[in-house]
């Protein structure tokens, strides 16, 4: 499923956005009669294969046990951070992997309030979450917004959202993304019986900085580095020592994992030429190593339809083609570009 989503010319409650996200990619007919933040008229279904996820449920009375109608006002009060949980099977094992919707700024509905998308190990019907991935949020509404870290919901912004049963990617156009992606299944995998999840976090894709080390949700007002790039690895467990992760932070604090998964620059894969001196785009699978927990290499693409470029190759909705293959590329600011299936 691609759904691109407009804010229009006015900013969207963002609790209505998170909304109008668990309502796409749960429907088995996504179209945009399901929007009750994003633009009815300006956004559009590009392509309508669904998604595959099934609703699990949320904190907030309102969206239980199913998503509130698209004319519901009735928001999570001021100060109450409100989880949507959604899930999928993964390829293999039967373990769910789950991705939380949650708001920066905790307001009511509140404007301005930004997009957060993470994994989790488990969620109830009540949006009771277990590991849930790190991410920024903000109890204190009256302090600054939190766009440099999450998906805006201000005006005159687009946000694509691509998804199937291995992923939930969200990208705001010319500025970064939040994503949620299945990794290939190892061997430790299997023994434990989790799912093999990774997020990645980039709001703001030209700021290369980690943060401290996050094992989940953190308040802002009390960080005390702040960085775009939030990465993770959920529930998973060192072999070697027995040692269980909520959430597993693989880049150590940006000096692994780069540019196979953490994006540290935005000239990694610089234009090319084939052997007749055409232009050539250098193209990257995405794969994760936590090596340093005994796990071997996990592919994500392959898995998840996604290739990363550089910055900058074109417009976003271009197609370009992966050995044969055709992708869509996305703007995702000036960190990085992404080629994904759409459907």
């Amino acid at each position: 499923m691609y759904a691109k989503l407009l804010t229009g010319g006015s900013a969207v409650v963002t609790y209505q956005a998170i909304r109008d996200i668990a309502r796409l990619i749960t429907s088995s007919s996504p179209s945009t009669s399901l929007l009750g933040g994003f633009s009815q008229a300006s956004s559009v279904i590009i392509d309508s294969t669904p998604a595959g996820w099934t609703y699990v449920g949320s904190s907030h009375a309102s969206d239980q046990p199913s998503i509130a109608a698209v004319s519901n006002t009735t928001y999570p009060a001021n100060g109450i951070r409100a989880i949507m949980a959604c899930s999928a099977p993964c390829l293999e094992g039967s373990a769910l992997k789950y991705v939380c919707l949650t708001m920066g700024r905790q307001g009511s509905g509140t404007l301005l309030g930004g997009i957060n998308i993470t994994a989790a190990q488990s969620v109830t019907s009540v949006g009771v979450a277990t590991n849930e991935g790190p991410c920024y949020y903000n109890l204190n509404t009256t302090n600054a917004n939190l766009y440099p870290y999450t998906i805006s919901t201000a005006a005159n912004t687009t946000i694509h959202l691509i998804a199937n049963q291995r992923h939930v990617t969200l990208i705001q156009e010319g500025a970064g993304i939040h994503a949620v992606w299945e990794m290939s299944m190892s061997d430790p995998n299997r023994f434990y019986g989790r799912a093999p999840v990774a997020q990645y976090l980039h709001a703001t894709s030209s700021n290369f900085t980690v943060p401290e080390n996050m094992s989940g949700p953190i308040d802002f007002a009390a960080s005390t580095k702040t960085g775009s790039a939030i990465c993770a690895l959920n529930a998973i467990t060192d072999v070697n020592t027995a040692t269980f992760y909520g959430n597993y932070e693989p880049t150590i604090l940006g000096t692994r994992n780069f540019p196979n998964f953490f994006q540290k620059g935005s000239d990694y894969r610089n234009n090319s030429v084939t052997s007749t001196g055409a232009l050539a785009y250098n193209v990257q699978p995405l794969f994760m190593s936590a090596g340093a927990l005994g796990y071997p290499a996990q592919a994500i693409s392959g898995v998840v339809p996604v290739y990363i470029t550089k910055p900058g190759i074109g417009t976003s909705g271009d197609t370009i083609y992966v050995n044969g293959e055709a992708y869509t590329w996305f703007n995702a600011g000036g960190g990085f570009g992404l080629a994904l299936k759409t459907s």
